[in-house]
């Protein structure tokens, strides 16, 4: 009788270190899946980001395409010439208000 006591003892103590193992193995993977949950989570907030940078991106390079397409349009030429230049056409005058 002795003998099968200490068997069933074995079995016992076998099967609760097999049932702790068993639960670390499941904590561990299930803070292992949270964790790359809320990589994934954050990598996709990103990605929205990025997609929207890249469409601003491409909207600025097609305004910048047409420009460069069109370089000799008389309304282009006479804007740059008046906003970045000063220039004036013949017999215009700027009145500049002093009260400012």
């Amino acid at each position: 009788m002795a003998v099968k006591k200490s068997t069933k003892k074995r079995k016992v103590s076998t099967n609760k270190l097999l049932t702790i193992v068993l639960c670390a193995a499941i904590a561990g993977l299930s803070v292992t899946m949270i964790s790359q949950q809320v990589t994934m989570s954050k990598l996709s907030k990103e990605t929205g980001t990025l997609e929207a940078k890249i469409n601003e991106q491409k909207e600025e390079k097609a305004k910048i395409d047409k420009q460069l397409e069109a370089p000799n349009e008389l309304e282009r030429v006479e804007q740059i010439a008046r906003d970045q230049l000063g220039m004036l056409k013949p017999g215009e005058r700027v009145f500049i208000d002093s009260s400012r």
